[in-house]
């Protein structure tokens, strides 16, 4: 499944960062958070899943959390979350660097990491 939609958010820093062709991260920042919006039918929320710890592991320090709409309906109400997996990807002060549906790529993951730690 590919994703089904990237918002980028926030803005971009005077710096670049990005992924180099090993997959590492370059001025990547402990504290990335990645929120993942689930619910306990949603297959492609296991691949979501899988796909942010995968990001994690090569991101020392930053975390995932994950809220299951069914039992957070406020939480996602509050958020906008109108559909199932939605990744929201924040920087270490908490700020929206992207919000993807669908299943998204390593690449994509770690990318918006790098926005997120320039925001």
């Amino acid at each position: 499944m590919g994703i089904g939609a990237i918002i980028p958010t926030g803005r971009r820093a005077g710096r670049e960062s990005g992924t180099g062709a090993s997959g590492a991260i370059r001025d990547v920042e402990a504290g990335i958070e990645f929120e993942l919006f689930s619910s306990s039918f949603c297959g492609a929320c296991r691949q979501t899943r899988a796909v942010l710890e995968q990001a994690a592991r090569r991101l020392p320090g930053s975390r995932i959390s994950e809220h299951d709409v069914a039992f957070e309906p406020e939480r996602a109400e509050g958020e906008n979350i109108v559909a199932t997996p939605t990744v929201i990807v924040r920087s270490p002060a908490g700020a929206e660097a992207l919000r993807a549906t669908g299943v998204p790529t390593i690449a994509q993951v770690l990318d918006a990491a790098a926005r997120a730690a320039s925001l």
